[in-house]
């Protein structure tokens, strides 16, 4: 708690610093504005919201809840000034102005169909969002506000080309052209340009770090390869989250939301200028709970995961999806007292029972989020304007990902600053994390097994005490099998079957473990949770930053346009050992067995790009090309291109034809790099060093050898260190706004090379060969050979291709209709034995949806379904069934009291609707909300 009020203190400061700062550079008296109207729709209607602009500069307003508007133009330093007037379903209006007026009247007729709007983020440079040369979705906020959605990330589901993997309530995360995961890896997601990924976990979750509904303009979706214009990870496209201008979006915004599962949402937004809106400050916040989502899937995890798993029922155990802690006693020191029961470990696999999530997770079982973000916005001269903002997060969810993880009151922070120019930009920020109580519930399970032991004989005893205070009593996994063995062999003395010994040994070893509701559970879990950092413990001691600076110019010829950007960006990892390779216990050890302590891991990047475009037979066609080169400490410098081009058609320009070729890549995460965490049965290792020497595990091991026999026989193989994984991509596609129909079609087909997933295998931490003297190392020596899991590359290539079609039809106001279909497919799914990650992505979607507005009423309605398909995450690997979700939304303004109140649901029929295989269903939420602009 203490970090919280922390980091928001030092908000304040910098706020209040900056601001003092830009009072001091003010002018010493305000300057009236000197262009005042109103805007007006073609029916004679105010139209409040509008954006207005001083073409060419940074100046600007939006219009009141009745429609005027005030701005100050200096006619003296502007030659030919002129308006611009933008709105989301109305065609621009630019208005030329001969010097000051006060009742300047703009009248805006609809659109016919969307695509007028200019857009940023597909180039970096101002296109019409019809003519830009890649595949991009945009959701303005208007279109957020009428979709039905408890998260921002949830609602992109509806979109083309998107699938959404949702691990929990809040923790959602997007992807485009396959390859879906609930990590959301291979897809960026800024605000205002902004990474908001937290460097410890390389993760996004959902939109808890991101900006609120009510201070949303618009989400930009780039689909495909885009690390040409935005580096690493930009894999398989870019989210671009653009918040609400404090200087041109002034006012108050309060949303209210509640609803079934206990849902509770509240956000607001104050925006105010001074000195004539030359400085702005804006104020965003945000609180939402909510039940969590609890999963309970007891099925048999696949053999892919856990090769030496029995099938569901079985009276020797199984490993389940979602019971943590089912240890296999066969492969720890337990198997000698089943061994001397009659149990042969070697053909008999032993599982612990595990405890389910509900018991695990406790009295954690909500989701919640809040945040706060301050702003200063200072227009320093017409062409100059400078931003500082700040966002605070804290979380509590649950996250899936090699294992499903409890967050605690997790938080991100960013501090940004930024100035910009008409043709310039420069940004600096820090985003920074940390872990609160957070913990790993598959590893929480298995340490109230493995690591702590019962008093004296009795199984049941309620006091908890860990090996280094009673190094001679027995574990709770030594108990249940001694237990178990003790009536295995008893049934079998008595003349049983060994089906029969079987189940008669788990039904008497069912009461040594605890169960939740007992105080000694309750203990156990407690003392698991807070064991020393020295033991193995499943919570997080992370508090780790990144530190970004970037800048791009624009030069404008006749010639040619030209854009040149370039970015450094450093990664400061620190863990105490409890998830990197940092600490005491996990700093990178030497062969004598010693480790090089370091208290926290350094990594850098640093890149820059240039973009040539031009424009022939006046515009109609427009050739671009980008190249990108990336450096890194780990890996080798990368080359990005990007080719394309764009012919325009049609009296209206309104026939659009695009081709783009572009090359990315996506270096391993930090984690991937860097991560130690031990499992007790198998510890998860960064491989950013020289690889590892290893033999297959015996469940694995083609010709079925033990271990020793494998180093006998010198059947060791080397385990490559990490590299970058790179993708090759072709897209074509046409994109029409003819008459009432909107219509966008696209096809790509990808080339990828060195995949990036997992693999398991027996060797040494330190990555040194085997020999037959390190088979003798005992239970305790970090150097003794162990079942170990990196991250990879995969030695095949993957080819993957898809399409989409995308359809918006405008009937008149009341009805729109819009539709997409998306195909996706992978030519060769067999990723081999090294890659733990699956395409995750239904080969057909479909989404069909109709809104409109009658008066003061707006409704929207949306169905989407997809076919089966097959979901591997190391976590878990299983079917995920065809299902079709329906979701909806009415609403009701009353202009007199600028208010609007909405009803709508999402999942309304309340299908069994799964994303991630191991996650819980994600079941019907129906609310109420209440929305409030002045």
């Amino acid at each position: 708690m203490l970090a919280v009020f922390r980091c928001t203190a030092q908000a304040i400061v910098a706020c209040a610093l900056l601001f003092g700062l830009l009072l001091l550079n003010a002018p010493a008296a305000a300057q009236d504005a000197n262009v005042q109207g109103i805007v007006l729709d073609g029916t004679g209607e105010s139209l409040p919201g509008v954006n207005i602009t001083l073409m060419g500069t940074q100046r600007g307003t939006v219009s009141r809840a009745d429609g005027s508007f005030s701005l100050y133009v200096p006619f003296d330093e502007i030659e030919r000034p002129r308006l611009r007037f933008s709105f989301i379903g109305f065609q621009a209006v630019e208005q030329p102005l001969n010097g000051p007026v006060s009742n300047l009247e703009v009248v805006m007729n609809e659109a016919v169909a969307r695509g007028e709007e200019v857009i940023v983020s597909a180039s970096r440079v101002d296109e019409r969002i019809l003519e830009v040369p890649v595949t991009v979705g945009r959701l303005s906020g208007r279109d957020l506000t009428m979709r039905p959605s408890i998260d921002l990330v949830a609602s992109m589901e509806s979109m083309a080309g998107v699938d959404v993997s949702r691990s929990s309530m809040l923790v959602n995360s997007p992807s485009t052209r396959g390859f879906n995961s609930t990590k959301s890896e291979r897809v960026i997601q800024l605000t205002d340009y902004v990474d908001f990924v937290a460097p410890s976990l390389s993760v996004y979750s959902g939109n808890t770090s991101g900006p609120p509904l009510v201070d949303m303009e618009s989400m930009d979706l780039i689909h495909g390869a885009s690390s040409a214009l935005y580096g690493p990870n930009a894999f398989n496209g870019v989210i671009i989250m653009n918040s609400r201008d404090p200087i041109n979006d002034q006012g108050v915004d309060l949303r209210l939301k509640g609803g079934t599962r206990d849902l509770v949402d509240v956000s607001g937004r104050i925006a105010q200028g001074f000195f004539d809106d030359r400085v702005a400050i804006k104020l965003v916040g945000r609180y939402m709970e909510a039940n969590e989502y609890i999963s309970r899937n007891f099925n048999a995890q696949a053999q892919e995961i856990v090769p030496s798993n029995n099938p569901v029922n079985d009276p020797r155990g199984y490993d389940a999806v979602n019971r943590y802690g089912a240890i296999n006693l066969s492969n720890t020191e337990a198997a000698n007292v089943l061994q001397s029961s009659g149990i042969d470990p070697s053909s008999n696999n032993i599982f612990l029972p595990g405890y389910s999530e509900e018991a695990l997770v406790g009295r954690d079982m909500n989701a919640s989020t809040w945040q706060i973000s301050p702003t200063v916005s200072a227009q320093l001269g017409d062409d100059i304007r400078a931003t500082y903002w700040y966002r605070f997060s804290s979380s509590e969810g649950i996250y899936q990902s090699n294992s499903r993880f409890r967050w605690d009151g997790i938080t991100v922070s960013t501090n940004a600053l930024e100035l910009e120019g008409n043709n310039w930009v420069m940004r600096g920020y820090r985003t920074a994390d940390s872990g609160g109580d957070s913990y790993d519930i598959n590893l929480l399970g298995a340490v109230m097994n493995q690591q702590l032991y019962v008093q004296g004989p009795d199984p049941t005893s309620t006091e908890v005490l860990v090996a280094s205070q009673l190094p001679d009593d027995v574990s709770y996994a030594g108990a249940y099998a001694a237990v178990y063995g003790t009536a295995y062999e008893q049934a079998m003395n008595g003349g049983a079957t060994a089906q029969e010994a079987f189940e008669q040994a788990q039904a008497a070893a069912g009461s040594v473990l605890p169960q939740a509701g007992e105080d000694r559970f309750d203990a156990a879990r407690s003392a698991t949770l807070n064991l020393p950092v020295r033991e193995t413990r499943p919570t997080f001691d992370i508090e780790s930053a990144l530190y970004h600076a970037e800048g791009q110019y624009t030069f404008e010829s006749d010639v040619v346009d030209a854009t040149v950007g370039g970015n450094y960006r450093q990664y400061r990892l620190t863990s105490a050992g409890t998830l990197f390779s940092d600490g005491e216990v996990a700093s990178p050890i030497n062969p004598d067995g010693t480790r090089d302590v370091r208290d926290g891991i350094d990594n850098d990047e640093y890149g820059g790009f240039l973009r040539l475009q031009r424009g022939f037979f006046n515009d109609r066609l427009s050739l671009s090309a980008v190249g990108r080169v990336d450096a890194f400490r780990n890996f080798d410098t990368q080359f990005s291109p990007r080719l394309s081009g764009v012919l325009t058609l049609g009296e209206n320009r309104q026939h659009n034809f695009r081709v783009n070729y572009a090359s990315a890549f996506r270096p391993p995460a930090q984690l991937d790099q860097y991560i130690y965490l031990d499992l007790g049965t198998a510890l998860l290792r960064g491989n950013a060093g020289d690889g590892y020497f290893a033999v297959n595990p015996p469940s694995r091991d083609p010709e079925g050898r033990s271990v020793a026999e494998q180093v006998q026989q010198e059947a060791l193989f080397q385990v490559d260190p990490l590299d970058v994984e790179e993708m090759e991509s072709i897209e074509v596609g046409y994109k029409t706004n003819a008459g009432a129909l909107f219509a966008d079609v696209s096809y790509y087909r990808s080339e990828y090379t060195g995949f990036i997933g997992t693999r398991q295998f027996i060797g040494k931490e330190d990555g040194s060969r085997i020999t037959e003297n390190d088979l003798q190392r005992n239970d305790d020596d970090p150097l003794r050979p162990r079942l170990i899991q990196v991250w990879t590359n995969a030695d095949q290539d993957i080819t993957t291709q898809g399409a989409q079609l995308g359809l918006e039809y405008r009937f008149a106001d009341a009805f729109r209709m819009r539709g997409n279909y998306t195909w996706s497919h992978i030519d060769n799914d067999n990723l081999g034995d090294a890659v733990g990650l699956g395409f995750n992505t239904p080969e057909h979607k479909l989404n069909v949806g109709v809104e409109g507005e009658i008066g003061n009423f707006t409704y929207h309605t949306n169905l989407r379904w997809h076919d089966e398909y097959t979901f591997q995450m190391p976590f878990a690997r299983g079917p995920i069934d065809s299902n079709a979700v329906l979701d909806g939304q009415i609403g009701y303004s009353i202009p007199a009291l600028r208010t609007t109140v909405s009803v709508g649901g999402t999942n309304l029929t309340d299908t069994d609707y799964v994303t991630a295989y191991g996650a819980a269903p994600i079941g019907r939420i129906v609310y109420t909300s209440l929305s409030i602009s002045y």
